[in-house]
């Protein structure tokens, strides 16, 4: 995967907690920016925008939903992942509620990667235009008429 963001091509990915996939992240052409508590999300300021925030809920001293929402207020359009392994029905739900795009339950971090890849393609739809205009003929019938 090959990104704007950064000099080395690659994208970044803020993280809270999930300093364990850095090394996974890089081999797949993403970079970890790993903060160590919510508040340095906001207090940096020499960072590349992120296109994708990761927060493992065991690493925060506030509950999940409100720091959920500190971050969508400052930055509305990032995509918000939670990787809580194995963790309750209510803790995803909270977690949906406050504003995260998916929860990751799986502990293989691999899996993870995988899951941040698919939601920053997710994003890039401006390159998949031509995909879609290559499948069309480029005319169009409907009774008689040709457009």
């Amino acid at each position: 995967m090959q990104g704007e963001n950064t000099g080395d091509n690659s994208y970044i990915v803020w993280g809270l907690g999930c300093r364990t996939i850095a090394k996974t992240l890089l081999r797949n052409g993403l970079r970890l920016h790993s903060m160590r508590s919510l508040g340095q999300f906001f207090r940096q300021t020499d960072v590349p925008t992120a296109r994708c925030i990761l927060i493992h809920p065991g690493s925060l001293r506030q509950p999940l939903p409100s720091a959920i929402r500190a971050i969508r207020r400052q930055w509305p359009l990032v995509d918000i992942l939670v990787w809580a392994p194995k963790a309750s029905a209510p803790l995803v739900r909270s977690a949906f509620l406050a504003g995260a795009k998916d929860v990751i339950l799986s502990t293989n971090t691999v899996r993870v990667v995988e899951r941040i890849e698919e939601q920053i393609e997710s994003q890039r739809f401006l390159p998949r235009i031509d995909e879609y205009a290559e499948g069309s003929s480029g005319t169009t019938r409907f009774d008689g008429l040709v457009s």
